[in-house]
């Protein structure tokens, strides 16, 4: 049995059979519609690119003109990616990012990456952001929001994957910390056991705008939902864009 860091191999066993296809298409549709507005040219970095769901649909994307490259650590979701196609990813930890200073027009992060942080790592990530984005460069940052995660009861997932495994997974929201402890234990066909936990931190937007203030960024739209709709208790999303000072 191997337990331990949740993100690795037991994230992509347990998390890639949930990733609908439609889904990443709608994400990375509204992505387009936001990077191409951008006056700035220049590339963008995905952050956490992880398998490169995202990154393979920007890459071929008819309106998308920018380059678009990838930065992960793990070196499992690395080989799936490399398995799906080519993509332009470097290997580095997004907490001291390999890039030159003002190397992109703009950076994205999906799918709650930056939030399995507490605030004093999430400001030095941001801060390390905005070292590499250039003046009037776009971040954008998708998490949950935080009233929909506080509305949702504890919950408990056991189930078959598509590949045989057995998942179990047990979440539960706490409103002291603002957390979402989970917890994965999964049983491969041939008898292997994988464990870890994780959470997921669901920043109100005035902690997360001040924190993006303080890192040098201002904080210019906000929606609820891909569709753009505004913020209200029942949106499953928080998506921030926000422009860096200078």
């Amino acid at each position: 049995m191997s337990t331990g860091s949740f993100f690795g191999e037991l994230y992509l066993r347990s998390t890639r059979p949930f990733l609908a296809a439609h889904v990443t298409q709608a994400d990375a549709r509204y992505l387009s519609t936001r990077l191409d507005a951008l006056p700035l040219e220049g590339p963008v970095l995905d952050v956490g690119c992880g398998h490169g769901r995202h990154l393979h649909l920007l890459q071929k994307s008819q309106k998308h003109r920018r380059a678009v490259i990838g930065v992960e650590l793990d070196e499992a979701s690395l080989r799936a990616l490399t398995a799906v196609g080519p993509a332009p990813v470097v290997r580095g930890d997004f907490f001291v990012l390999p890039f030159r200073d003002e190397a992109f027009a703009a950076a994205f992060a999906w799918y709650n990456t930056l939030f399995s942080f507490e605030e004093p790592s999430l400001l030095n990530l941001l801060k390390g952001l905005a070292r590499c984005v250039r003046p009037k460069g776009q971040l954008i940052v998708h998490g949950t929001w935080w009233e929909w995660a506080a509305s949702q009861p504890p919950a408990e997932f056991r189930g078959t994957l598509p590949d045989g495994s057995k998942l179990l997974e047990r979440a539960a929201y706490d409103r002291l910390t603002g957390r979402d402890q989970i917890e994965r234990e999964l049983v491969t066909p041939g008898g292997q056991v994988m464990a870890g936990s994780f959470f997921i931190r669901y920043y109100p937007l005035d902690v997360l705008g001040a924190l993006l203030d303080e890192a040098g960024f201002e904080t210019t739209w906000v929606h609820g939902n891909i569709e753009g709709h505004p913020v209200s208790p029942s949106s499953p999303d928080l998506i921030v864009g926000a422009l860096k000072r200078g």
